[in-house]
């Protein structure tokens, strides 16, 4: 054989370089991420499922925002509610009156209060709230309303008037409202 090659021997030789090169490269696709099935991929594959909608068509959270608002409508309307409106009664006595309104819950409250002289609010707390001031009138001097929401199980309110304690109501369950009026 002579020190230099032929043709055909070049061209086999390439080949086997070549072939060499792109198995080396498949196996190192394989290995370092690759296509290969029973390797878990860092990322997910890609759904090819639609948000799920309800018989409405709404989304699961287009359903959970309505439930909230819903919600947040119900305390409101509990405050506003009734035929009557607690503070329209002039009889009786007009003296001032240390009026305390306590919120409690084992987690997050969501609060609403008005007074016979006009003052109101609208709170989220986290498991206490108070809200003192002196009002003039007759009873009712208070209007509260307390709702269980996050992750609570149940919220208090309780109203005391000159120093005793006029009501105290509980809601108990996530979403429940309770009302005091005293």
């Amino acid at each position: 054989m002579s020190p230099s090659r032929s043709r055909s021997e070049k061209v086999a030789l390439a080949a086997m370089i070549t072939g060499g090169v792109a198995i080396v490269l498949g196996l190192a696709f394989v290995v370092l991420g690759g296509s290969s099935s029973d390797k878990p991929s860092a990322v997910p594959p890609r759904s090819t499922t639609l948000p799920t909608a309800d018989f409405d068509g709404r989304t699961q959270d287009e359903r959970v925002r309505d439930q909230k608002a819903a919600e947040q409508q119900k305390a409101l309307n509990a405050l506003g509610s009734g035929a009557e409106d607690p503070f329209a009664s002039a009889e009786g006595d007009t003296s001032p009156h240390k009026v305390s309104i306590t919120f409690t819950a084992d987690g997050s409250l969501y609060a609403g209060y008005r007074f016979r002289n006009g003052g109101e609010g609208i709170k989220v707390a986290d498991r206490t709230l108070t809200v003192n001031r002196v009002v003039n009138g007759p009873l009712p001097l208070a209007q509260v309303g307390v709702q269980v929401v996050g992750d609570s199980t149940f919220a208090t309110c309780t109203i005391t008037v000159d120093g005793v304690t006029v009501t105290t109501q509980t809601a108990r369950g996530k979403g429940f409202v309770v009302v005091c009026t005293a």
